[in-house]
């Protein structure tokens, strides 16, 4: 094949020119392009660095804020429990003040009425009700039967009925 026979009288060219541009290829990058990235990211690098500082110096003032924010609650939080506790202590005391005088005034009628008033349970409606059986004369107890009468009976269950 011819082309295969030439590529030997090509082939130190070819590379000699290859040598030659990527040696230009290389020294424009290094002389030319280089310093600029290089002083890009000196300047990329201060600027974060001031940025860290900046931002650790924000951080320890918000923290002084932060705490003095909350010794300031704190104290308001004492102060508030103190002066509920003070408004429990008066009410408690004119509470006192109040039922010892509605406890001398209740002794004082007592007193003056000279005698003492059972706290007995009511009268029962039961004992009042005749023991003759049921019926609808003898009143809402039925004492034969020991429960309520019969006559009662009707109106409970139709007024469930008509719920």
């Amino acid at each position: 094949m011819p082309q295969l026979t030439q590529l030997s009288d090509v082939l130190l060219s070819q590379l000699f020119w290859l040598a030659i541009t990527l040696g230009f290829i290389y020294f424009v990058i290094a002389r030319g392009m280089l310093p600029k990235i290089q002083s890009t990211v000196d300047l990329r690098d201060q600027k974060i660095a001031q940025d860290l500082t900046a931002a650790e110096s924000a951080r320890a003032e918000t923290d002084k804020m932060e705490e003095a924010y909350r010794e300031r609650m704190d104290a308001s939080r004492a102060d508030a429990m103190k002066l509920t506790a003070a408004a429990k202590s008066d009410v408690a005391k004119a509470i006192e003040k109040k039922v010892a005088k509605a406890d001398a005034t209740n002794q004082a009628k007592l007193d003056k009425i000279g005698e003492p008033i059972s706290l007995g349970v009511l009268p029962d409606r039961r004992a009042a009700a005749p023991s003759a059986g049921c019926s609808a004369g003898s009143g809402p107890w039925c004492a034969a039967r020991g429960r309520w009468s019969c006559w009662s009976r009707p109106l409970r269950s139709r007024a469930l009925r008509w719920r």
